[in-house]
């Protein structure tokens, strides 16, 4: 979303480009310079009456709005309320301002806020490469300069790496999480987590679920892998899901509730589109979810596909955040190697680098490099 911006706070202004979902802040000293470009509005309030504010949305009727305002008054909020005008007070921290407006203008909910730095990956259907870009992607990341973590989180399928031998597994450590046993180690070792999971390519893995006896059972509950999650995000300066394509599983529902950043991996398939548009008219919408939560990853790309990515796109309904070309013969280069991006090729590496780029251009805390902010369709390339 593209954002005109005419306010003088500039710790506002500074919240608002880590939002994932605007991709360009445009300052403005007018409202005359607002162009149908624009999808969204922030201002002062400076002398602006509640006549103003009606006049403005007449003009404007589809540009989101919000107002810095001054002075709070029972009429001017019922007014902004009644026109569709977010409207805040200018004292409130500016942290708190990104929280309402993520709520107000894309419907994200502010204890999600918590979970920015948590990316879950899931597909549209079976063997679509899930695992393998997760992995792909948490080793670019790691080469940001960022500790990566990746919780298998896969009822189905647990994604051991050929040649990688460990004990440890998702559903070998949940009963310790669930009764708290876990929770309570962590406190007295902080990398607990990390030294039960697998070390590749500068990042660690935990394997998914092994046991298949409670693959299609209730028998894993929502609020132990939340306590996963956190433990993970403590340590952790990213943390990527692994949830596979089987979206009725508490791992599923529970790596969706507690990630931010929703990325969907599809192929240039009409399974793809078939068989997303049956989990979204039967899980997805029930539990709250909409296509523009999503971002989408084409995997095994070809320029050559008579499905093409705007095609695709347009079945789903998801916007674009890039497409990893297929690799020939991927299968025995993850046997040989493990992670199919240390021999998959230029353009394979080039595509994960891009994508993580994109996906991280608001992670700024701590010590996390802040990444220059680009519009997502400059990640993308020309042709789709």
């Amino acid at each position: 979303m593209k954002v005109a911006f005419m306010s003088q706070n500039t710790g506002f202004e500074a919240s608002i480009e880590k939002i994932n979902q605007i991709t360009e802040l445009i300052k403005i000293s007018d409202v005359g310079e607002i162009t149908h470009r624009h999808e969204g509005l922030i201002f002062d309030q400076t002398n602006l009456d509640t006549v103003d504010l009606i006049h403005l949305r007449d003009q404007f009727p589809e540009v989101k709005m919000a107002m810095i305002a001054q002075v709070l008054s029972e009429t001017l909020i019922n007014v902004c309320h009644g026109n569709n005008i977010t409207v805040i007070h200018e004292k409130v921290p500016s942290n708190e301002f990104m929280k309402v407006l993520l709520l107000e203008w894309f419907g994200i909910e502010k204890r999600r806020m918590d979970y920015n730095t948590v990316f879950s990956l899931s597909g549209t259907h079976s063997q679509v490469g899930v695992t393998q870009l997760a992995l792909c992607l948490a080793s670019e990341l790691s080469s940001f300069n960022l500790k990566v973590g990746v919780l298998g989180l896969n009822q189905y399928n647990a994604g051991d790496i050929p040649g990688k031998e460990t004990d440890y597994s998702f559903d070998s450590l949940y009963a310790s999480i669930e009764n708290g046993i876990f929770e309570k180690e962590y406190q007295r070792d902080k990398n607990k987590l990390k030294s039960l999971m697998l070390e590749l390519d500068g990042f660690y893995y935990l394997v998914g679920n092994r046991d298949k006896r409670f693959a299609s059972e209730s028998f894993y509950n929502m609020e132990a892998i939340q306590k996963l999650i956190e433990i993970a995000k403590q340590e952790f300066d990213i943390v990527l899901l692994d949830l596979g394509s089987i979206y009725d599983t508490a791992s599923v529902v529970a790596g969706l509730k507690y990630s931010t950043t929703h990325l969907l991996v599809a192929t240039q398939q009409d399974i793809s589109a078939r068989n997303f548009k049956q989990i979204r008219n039967q899980i997805l919408k029930e539990l709250g979810y909409t296509e523009d939560q999503f971002q989408l990853i084409i995997n095994k790309h070809s320029v050559n596909a008579a499905y093409n990515a705007r095609l695709l796109t347009d079945q789903l309904g998801i916007p674009l955040v890039g497409r990893v070309p297929y690799v020939p013969g991927a299968e025995d280069i993850e046997i040989a190697h493990g992670i199919i991006s240390n021999e998959a090729g230029k353009p394979f590496n080039k595509a994960i680098h891009t994508i993580a780029r994109a996906i991280t251009t608001s992670l700024v805390e701590g010590n996390m490099p802040k990444l220059k902010k680009k519009s997502f369709f400059s990640f993308m390339g020309a042709n789709v």
